[in-house]
């Protein structure tokens, strides 16, 4: 046989080889196309309530997070929110994936906090906070819930200034590492006409800072609920839920102060597609009558029943 045809063979061969790769790989290439997103959990129960259950058991919420997780998981949540310093190393970060992993719960969103008021404390708390949140990142974290340091008064105009200028470069700095980015207020933010937070709205980028409303905290705080629910519109990327009986924190998320039947309807108009986390919390006032197994499994019921989530 000729060199020449024995080139020409051997080039044959290796096409065909070629298009039978190829007509194999296709299906497998369609697939990917086609096959639908898998849902990311919208419902999640904040670990803050486990924090005070395990006060004064031996140890805090790190020495039992396997029972809590387990204990949440039973109670029906598909999902948790806890703290961005469980990524704080990523030995930490793998050890808190393994935990999530084992119950079958996911971690979407994770709080934080910092001075951000004041330089060069701010520009420490972004970079600590950017770190972190890679790592996060990588192990599924989609939101970082963030609640700015306050102080013993209500913030100046320069300090505000400068927080919402640093929230804004924070927000940049997560949103190119793919994540939300939803700050958190208690009833401090809410003085003089919720000041602070409508600060933050004003002079803060939607595409880089978004809200996480606590709506307990806003109503304590003396301002409407359901207001600032829609002054923040479509900015609003997580919901902390909580309720009271006659203003005292309740110790399951149900019917009381706060008619979240109105929270749904607003939400339902404003097409909402973020997160609910019930975040429940005890007060000294607060009756416990169940166990908190059972008043998360109530809770997560109650969500379903008024959000349809």
């Amino acid at each position: 046989m000729s060199t020449t045809m024995t080139t020409i063979r051997k080039l044959s061969i290796a096409i065909a080889g070629l298009c039978l790769v190829s007509a194999l790989a296709w299906p497998a290439r369609a697939a990917a196309k086609t096959a639908p997103a898998i849902a990311r959990p919208r419902v999640a129960a904040m670990l803050y309530i486990w924090t005070q259950h395990f006060k004064g058991q031996g140890g805090g919420l790190d020495e039992h997070l396997d029972e809590a997780l387990a204990a949440t998981a039973r109670a029906g949540f598909p999902a948790v929110e806890g703290w961005l310093d469980y990524f704080a190393t990523p030995e930490k970060a793998a050890a808190t994936s393994a935990m999530l992993t084992k119950h079958g719960l996911a971690m979407r969103a994770a709080y934080t906090g910092g001075k951000l008021h004041e330089e060069p404390a701010a520009q420490a708390t972004i970079d600590g906070v950017l770190a972190r949140a890679a790592v996060a990142k990588a192990h599924g974290l989609d939101v970082v819930v963030m609640n700015p340091d306050v102080i013993g008064r209500e913030k100046n105009d320069e300090e505000l200034a400068v927080q919402s200028r640093a929230l804004d470069r924070l927000g940049a700095g997560l949103r190119k590492l793919g994540l939300q980015f939803a700050i958190h207020t208690h009833d401090k933010e809410m003085r003089s006409n919720a000041r602070e937070w409508f600060h933050i709205l004003k002079y803060t980028k939607k595409d880089n800072v978004g809200f996480c409303l606590d709506l307990h905290w806003v109503l304590r705080g003396g301002q409407d609920p359901l207001a600032l629910l829609k002054a923040a519109g479509a900015r609003v990327v997580d919901l902390h839920l909580r309720n009271s009986q006659d203003g005292v924190w309740s110790e399951d998320f149900g019917p009381g102060d706060i008619d979240h039947s109105k929270v749904a309807a607003q939400l339902a108009a404003a097409k909402y597609r973020g997160l609910y986390t019930v975040e429940l919390a005890y007060e000294a006032k607060t009756q416990k009558t169940r166990t908190l197994e059972q008043d998360l499994a109530r809770s997560r019921a109650y969500v379903k029943e008024v959000f349809g989530q």
